[in-house]
Parts: C-alpha cells; structure tokens; sequence
C-alpha cells in the first residue's frame, strides 16, 4: 500500500548540541522504522517539531498497526523485529545511545492501534540570528572539539555547520555556501588509517570561492608560515592555546580579506 513522508512545523532559528550529520543518521534510523510499520497500511509518516521549556522535540508519527505496550517499553532495550527483517535490529539502541550523548531523550511518546509516535529531545543550548555573523563549516574529527567551537561560535551568532570528516566536508563546501571556514590541520580518514591535510581542504575552498577566509586549527606544531600563504590560509590555531576565542578569530580573518579586497580594487 502507499504511503508518504510528510514534514510540517520547522523549528525555529535554535542552537542545539548535536552534531548535523550524525543526527541526520538517526533520523533516518527512526523513519525507517516508521516506514516498516507502515507496511501493508495506507497513510502519512510525518514528522514535527516543537520548543518546549528549552527542549526541541521531534515527533515522529507513523499510522502502523501502533506497539504493544509490553514491547514499547523495551524498544530502546534490546533489537525488536520480526522473522522476515535483514540486519542486526539494533539501529534504535544506536540512536538512543548517540542522543542521549548530546544530553538529550528518545521514547514511545504514544502508541495505540492507529500508529505510533517515537519523540526525540534535545537541549536548546542557545539561539542562531541567521545572516547576523554570517556562516561558518566547522571540520574536525574530534567530537569534543567540533562540539567546542560549534558552541563558541553559535553563542556570537554565527550559523554554523560541521562535518566530521573529509569527504563531507569536501561535499559541503561544492554543495553549501559559507563566510568561513574552520579546519582541522590533521584528519583522520573514515576509508583508512591514514590522515588527510586539512590543506586539501583548504584548496577546494580557495576554489569555490577565493575569498573565503579558512582558519587551520592543530594541537601539533603548524608547517612552516610561508607554506601556508601560499596555500591561502588566513590564521592558524593551536588549540591548547588557554585563550582560544574562535569567534573572534573568525571575525578578524573575515575582515582582513575584506581590507584585502577593496584594496585590490
């Protein structure tokens, strides 16, 4: 039988502590669990959204068959799933465990024999004024750092994206539109245990746009300042530095390549 994805109610301009990428996996864990319990039913999955007393909730409504209670309960426990289904049925545990490292919730919100809605919360952790600092991809692969500077900078208003790893962040930088950037100097890659130089990355943003200024970050001893000129690197960052303000950094890069600019002109 057909059914369809609907999406109403987007949250409004929120800072949460989430990772975009990794939280975009659970939701695609959790809508395709609505999906498997929608077939052989005709309706709508839909998702919503809400702020709350400084909780984003995100429901998920599917018209299945609904949960038995018993069973509920244990959905976020152990793998739920029936003699016909292929892989591990663990996705729920996995997404359960990722966001509550955020500090956030994953439940049964309702269930009854016209469907179920699986709701997840997570903490509000400030406001984002589109537009009034600009936007910023933020690339490391370390989920503390990239969790640091996404708050340093989302508390001075800037919109901020981040990616984890190379290859997304090469994909987000052709696809996206960005102020800045802030790379890692040293990333791990998700194919291999070797590491990618966040100079790669710098060229592919000296492409897209020559005059995005690109601030490397390292906790090892940056290659020489002559090199790194020349590959267009507006500022390095140690990050132990005690007094690290991104933001600031970010801001000064930013208006050193527009003194730049007009004097070209």
């Amino acid at each position: 039988m057909p059914f369809t994805l609907h999406y109403e109610s987007p949250p409004p301009d929120i800072a949460i502590s989430a990772d975009s990428n990794i939280l975009r996996e659970v939701l695609v864990i959790v809508l395709d669990n609505a999906f498997k319990a929608m077939v052989g039913h005709q309706g709508v999955v839909t998702i919503q959204s809400v702020v709350e007393n400084g909780i984003l909730f995100i429901d998920v409504l599917d018209k299945g068959s609904g949960i038995a209670p018993k069973l509920a309960r244990l959905l976020f426990q152990a793998p739920i799933r029936n003699s016909k289904e292929r892989g591990t049925g663990q996705g729920l545990l996995i997404a359960k465990r990722l966001i509550e490292s955020w500090g956030g919730t994953i439940r049964v919100h309702t269930t009854n024999k016209n469907g179920t809605t699986i709701r997840i919360g997570l903490p509000v952790v400030g406001t984002v004024n589109e537009g009034s600092e600009g936007s910023v991809l933020v690339v490391d692969d370390e989920p503390m750092w990239l969790d640091v500077i996404r708050r340093q900078l989302q508390r001075a208003h800037f919109s901020v994206a981040t990616a984890s790893n190379a290859q997304d962040a090469h994909h987000m930088l052709i696809n996206g539109h960005y102020d800045a950037a802030i790379v890692d100097l040293r990333l791990s890659s998700p194919f291999d245990l070797s590491d990618v130089s966040g100079l790669d990355l710098v060229r592919v943003a000296r492409e897209v746009d020559p005059n995005m200024p690109v601030v490397l970050i390292t906790a090892y001893a940056p290659p020489q300042s002559r090199r790194l000129l020349r590959a267009g690197v507006a500022d390095v960052i140690m990050k132990e530095d005690p007094g690290l303000d991104l933001a600031e950094v970010v801001k000064h890069a930013r208006a050193r390549r527009t003194v730049d600019e007009e004097s070209m002109r």
